[in-house]
């Protein structure tokens, strides 16, 4: 003769009425509401630690699941389950991404079996979490592979992967005891639009001040983005930042300063980032410091979506764009790569109607070229952007300038190179 406090889910969200008749399945996820005061003296007692009775579940489970469809499933051993191999056994039935509560910064922690910030790479016993069905998803299985037959790893932060075939790049923000996370992952089957093994950055569950980090791709705000491990063309995202507060109907962007770190010692071999920050016009080194402090402006609200797994819109312009580069596939085979940085004199000098600038990289690097007129105005931009390793030529033709002397200013990386050049009619 009450309200409901507990709730499975399968196409909505479905109260549990009657505790002397309804039970669970093994592997059935539910939401539970826990009063702070849990025996009426005025005191906050939480956390509350909710434990079963009886004979636990030791051996391999199926789990009836809604195809198409989100299902709240929940680990049904006293032992941890191992998220990639949990992913392995259902991978055709299912998106190769788990999601479960995070219970520092609101929102959801997530893996893809190859990356991710689920501690331990693993959900812990009786842990629920989520994750999305295909249109054969009518069954989750639990296998005794995946069981961990040991003790909880409560040191690890996320996978560290070792496999050929697959890697990784991370970016964290925080911003005091607030932290989110941003992932690139590379595998063999990953695809340069959205994919199975991407993770959605999805709203959290209950109003709450939180920092979000997000990759947005096809619409959608991803925690992880999943890439072809084999990348064969330049791609860019914009990636952004918010420091969040709730809202009458959604959320509030406020200015903060965030810390950001990042870990890209996992890329594979051939592939190289860039993160431009959109708002100062910079280019972050990420081979130098691994460290940056970005400030976040405040840029708008947005309404939160009546859909409980709803992911971020856009809101105003992004912090960020992330430019990842395929340098392997763009180099020939016959191609040499230089041993040192070199800037060539411009041919012809003098010229008419044009000249080639050129130049040797040895290693990826931001460039830009520009060149001024002799009272020092711009006239011309001709490079701002990341570049491959090899020899480049840059052709100039100064069209209806005037004749006279100009200087080219070539800037690579950090370092500075001018010459004069001389164009006559």
């Amino acid at each position: 003769n009450s309200n409901p406090n507990i709730w499975t889910y399968g196409n909505g969200w479905n109260p549990v009425t009657d505790f002397a008749s309804d039970s669970l399945a093994a592997g059935q996820g539910f939401l539970i509401y826990v009063f702070a005061d849990t025996d009426f003296d005025g005191e906050d007692d939480l956390p509350v630690t909710i434990s079963i009775d009886g004979a636990q579940q030791q051996s391999a489970t199926t789990v009836v699941s809604e195809p198409s469809d989100w299902n709240l499933i929940g680990n049904p051993y006293g032992l941890p389950v191992d998220i990639s191999q949990m992913l392995t056994d259902n991978n055709t039935r299912f998106n190769s991404t788990v999601y479960s509560l995070d219970r520092t910064n609101p929102g959801y922690r997530t893996h893809n079996g190859t990356v991710g910030n689920i501690q331990g790479d693993e959900i812990k016993p009786f842990d629920g979490f989520w994750i999305q069905a295909d249109t054969d998803g009518d069954v989750f299985e639990f296998t005794e592979q995946s069981i961990r037959r040991g003790h909880i790893n409560s040191n690890s932060n996320g996978r560290t992967t070792t496999d050929e075939s697959s890697g990784s790049a991370v970016f964290t923000f925080t911003n005091g005891g607030y932290s989110s996370s941003t992932y690139l992952s590379f595998t063999a089957e990953g695809q340069i639009n959205l994919d199975q093994a991407d993770a959605n950055r999805l709203v959290p569950l209950s109003p709450a001040e939180h920092l979000t980090s997000m990759i947005y791709e096809s619409n959608k705000s991803l925690s992880i983005n999943n890439l072809p491990y084999d990348l064969s063309t330049d791609i860019s995202f914009p990636m952004d930042v918010m420091m969040l507060s709730p809202t009458d109907d959604g959320y509030a962007t406020q200015a903060e300063q965030v810390d950001l770190t990042w870990d890209i010692t996992n890329l594979p071999e051939g592939i190289t980032l860039m993160l431009r920050n959109n708002i100062t016009g910079q280019n972050i080194n990420l081979t130098g410091y691994p460290s940056a402090n970005i400030n976040l402006s405040s840029k708008g609200s947005f309404s939160t979506s009546e859909d409980f797994m709803a992911t971020y819109p856009t809101v105003g312009q992004s912090q960020f764009t992330l430019s990842v580069y395929g340098t392997l596939v763009a180099i020939e085979d016959d191609d040499i790569i230089p041993e040192r940085l070199t800037v060539h004199s411009a041919y012809p000098n003098p010229f008419n109607p044009s000249t080639i600038i050129s130049f040797d990289l040895p290693d990826a690097d931001m460039v830009s070229l520009d060149i001024f007129d002799i009272a020092g105005r711009q006239v011309a931009s001709l490079i701002s952007e990341y570049m491959i390793p090899g020899s480049h030529q840059i052709s100039w033709n100064p069209g209806n300038l005037s004749s006279g002397v100009y200087l080219v200013n070539l800037v690579i990386g950090t370092e500075t190179f001018n010459q004069k050049i001389t164009f006559i009619k």
